[in-house]
């Protein structure tokens, strides 16, 4: 039981960093900034890592 806890918090943890750097991509490229490209694809490689 302990072990599918760690996994499950591991999970949440990616799910939340990738949604995150998605989100700063947006947000950059909403806001017209440098390197929103960097941000978002940060977040969707850790979300595609993470499937």
């Amino acid at each position: 039981m302990e072990n599918k806890e760690k996994f499950d918090s591991i999970l949440i943890g990616s799910a939340v960093f990738a949604i995150l750097f998605i989100g700063l991509g947006i947000w950059e490229f909403v806001t017209k900034r440098h390197g929103y490209l960097v941000t978002l694809g940060i977040g969707i490689f850790s979300l595609v890592a993470m499937a």
